[in-house]
Order: C-alpha cells, then sequence, then structure tokens
C-alpha cells in the first residue's frame, strides 16, 4: 500500500536529522542523528562496524564519507570541527587506516585557531544545557578571560561543534566565547525544542543568563568583561539581555536582530500564505498578536530601550527579508530616545546575513573588533 507509513526509528531527546539511502541496493540503509556531531546509524551491522572504525580514529570531529570504491574498501573522507574548517582523509578498510591527505585551507593558519570545548551547566530549574566554548590559544587554566556570549539563531536551530569564522574571529582576540543550546534549541527531541515556545525573553533568555552564571562560578570568566553577541533570534537576545540583565554584561551587539514582536509577527503573517500555519508557526512560538499582547511587549527591545545602561552596536543590513530592516531602525530611535550610547552600521543592499559579502564582513568584523576592544580591555 503507497500510502502506508511506517515508523522506522524515533529517538525522546535526540533528533533524527534524515534517513541513509543505498542507491545501490535501493534502499533506506539507516538514519543520521545528532549529538555532539552528527553520526550515521545502519541497519546492517557489517557497514556500521566499518563506520564506527572510522568515526574512532576521526574522533572529536564531524565527518562524511565524501566517494567510495566500488569494492567498498577505499574511501574518502571529509572532516570538520571548530579548529578545522575543512581536511580531507583517505580510509583503507582492509587496514583500518586513516590516512591525512589535504588540509583544504592551506592559507589558514590553524595553529593560531582557537581551541574548542563542550560543557554542560545546569539552568536555575535545574535544566541540563550543552554549551560549545572556544578558548583562545594561549589560555590559562585559572585565569579569568574577557568573554562572548554567542546565543544562535532561528531560535528553533542550535549551535554545533563546527567550524564557525566568526566565533572564531571572536576567540582569536582574545576572548573565550560561549554558545549555550538553550531550551528551544533543536537536536535535543521534540519536548526540549517546545519548552522555548513562547519564551522569548522568557526561559530561552534565561537559560542564556544561566551560562554567564555557570562560566563565572567555574573561574573561567571575568564577570567584569562579559559582551552578549548575536545575529537575528541571537542578536535579539542580545538586546534582551542588555534589558533584562544589564549588570551581568558590558556591552551587547545585535546583527539584524529582532525588536519589535507584534511587528516581526505582522511582517511574517504576510509571507505566510495559508493562515491554518499562522498558529502553528507564529502563534504557538513566538506568541498571539492579541492574546499575548501584552507579554510580547514586555519583550521586544525597541519598547524597553529605557532599561538600557551598556553600549550598543547595531548591525542591520537593508535588504533583509527575514527581519526587515525597520526592526533596526525602530530600536535605533529608541536607543536615541533613551539617551543609550550606541553604534548603528547599515549594510546596504545586504541581505539576512551580514558576512555574505566581503566589504561587510571586513566592515562589521572591523566594527565588532573595535567594540569589543573599547569596552571589554
Amino acid at each position: 500500500d503507497s500510502d502506508e507509513v511506517s515508523t522506522l526509528v524515533s529517538l525522546p531527546e535526540q533528533d533524527v536529522l534524515g534517513v541513509l539511502y543505498d542507491t545501490r541496493a535501493d534502499q533506506i540503509a539507516g538514519y543520521t542523528i545528532e549529538q555532539d556531531y552528527e553520526r550515521h546509524v545502519y541497519f546492517d551491522a557489517a557497514m556500521q562496524a566499518q563506520y564506527d572504525a572510522i568515526s574512532a580514529q576521526v574522533g572529536s570531529a564531524n565527518f562524511e564519507i565524501s566517494d567510495l570504491s566500488r569494492e567498498g574498501k577505499i574511501a574518502l573522507i571529509r572532516s570538520w570541527r571548530p579548529d578545522d574548517p575543512l581536511s580531507y582523509y583517505l580510509w583503507n578498510a582492509d587496514t583500518e587506516e586513516l590516512q591525512l591527505l589535504v588540509h583544504a585551507y592551506q592559507g589558514l593558519a590553524a595553529t593560531e585557531l582557537s581551541l574548542p570545548a563542550m560543557t554542560s551547566y545546569k539552568a536555575r530549574d535545574g535544566q541540563l544545557i550543552r554549551a560549545y566554548l572556544l578558548l583562545p590559544r594561549d589560555y590559562e587554566e585559572g585565569t579569568r578571560y574577557p568573554t562572548v556570549v554567542l546565543p544562535h539563531g532561528g531560535p528553533h536551530s542550535r549551535s554545533r561543534p563546527t567550524y564557525d569564522d566568526f566565533a572564531q574571529f571572536l576567540s582569536t582576540r582574545g576572548y573565550i566565547v560561549v554558545q549555550p543550546n538553550f531550551r528551544g534549541s533543536v537536536g535535543y527531541g521534540r519536548e526540549f525544542e517546545e519548552a522555548g515556545y513562547k519564551q522569548w525573553g522568557g526561559l530561552m533568555q534565561d537559560d542564556v543568563t544561566d551560562a554567564v552564571h555557570f562560566m563565572v562560578e567555574k573561574g573561567l570568566t571575568d564577570p567584569d568583561r562579559v559582551c552578549i553577541v548575536g545575529a537575528s533570534y541571537g542578536g535579539y537576545a542580545a538586546l534582551m539581555g542588555a534589558i533584562k540583565t544589564p549588570d551581568l554584561f558590558q556591552c551587547a551587539i545585535s546583527l539584524n536582530g529582532v525588536t519589535h514582536l507584534e511587528k516581526i509577527l505582522e511582517y511574517d503573517m504576510r509571507k505566510v500564505i495559508d493562515k491554518e500555519d499562522w498558529q502553528r508557526l507564529l502563534f504557538d512560538r513566538i506568541g498571539h498578536p492579541k492574546d499575548d499582547r501584552e507579554m510580547l511587549d514586555a519583550n521586544s527591545p525597541a519598547l524597553n530601550a529605557d532599561k538600557i545602561r551598556i553600549p550598543i552596536l547595531l548591525v542591520a543590513g537593508t535588504a533583509d527579508d527575514v527581519v526587515p530592516f525597520s526592526q533596526a531602525t525602530r530600536m535605533e530611535k529608541a536607543l536615541k530616545k533613551a539617551g543609550v550610547q550606541y553604534e548603528f552600521i547599515s549594510l546596504r543592499n545586504t541581505g539576512h546575513n551580514p558576512f555574505y559579502y566581503k566589504e561587510d564582513i571586513e566592515e562589521v568584523f572591523n566594527a565588532v573588533e573595535a567594540f569589543l576592544q573599547e569596552n571589554l580591555q
């Protein structure tokens, strides 16, 4: 029956990213899961054994088999991790040897990149939160470092232990970078993701705040030198951090961040064609523009700029079709009215990704570096 549906796998605290399809056998061979790194699970024991052998030698990194010999004995492996954007290896199944072929980015000084680490911390209600760190190459245990908290966008996305130009740029300037997977993040099961619904500025923000407290308690972070930085939802979280916990941060940087929840709902409602999807995609996740108006206003940075006491850097693209440029201009007007110290960078003809054009990358990176230097050093 072509209409019959069956469940191959269901994991309560993990997300299944997709299925693995064997084109030669014309059948589903397994599935991909996401823990810290993406890993494959095969239904065939022999295939799983070979994959596990490769995984053991690759170690703490993401990888994929990009090509395989007809006999299945030789495989070309692509691998990447937070301190290595891409490398190629050759796997010999007979000898079980993994040989490095080449680092794809020869011009990148890998010896100067920051060092990756992982940790988990308990939020204020006991929920365990996973976070990824970058430590400066000259990191010394027992020394407190200036720190950048870098919440991800989405918000129903996640941070991953993968190479990130911006995170590496920040950390190689001498900062510890913390990327928390607050509630609402994907990868940890439906319950964890849905715990972030209607929690813009609420529980999701508290989880980010608790990451800072954890880093300070562990003696890693200098509590007097912390900045919160983010893009899209992360930019929103940066502004809400300045509003909700003004004594926790010395500065905040918002890149194409949401600033007015009611207005972003109105904008998104025009983009969602089927009105029946409004509830599922917008109202359940952010809030209802009428029923939840008080909550939305209380958690809109542009309506609460008078609570900000720290310097703000705003960056926004004039051609952003995800978070419209008007969100940034509303925030700028509110900051000016409240007498808040701020800088505003308008990226002309740039969309939602401020790191797409070389000229934008240079401008934003230089501005961010100078802003952090001024406020954290």
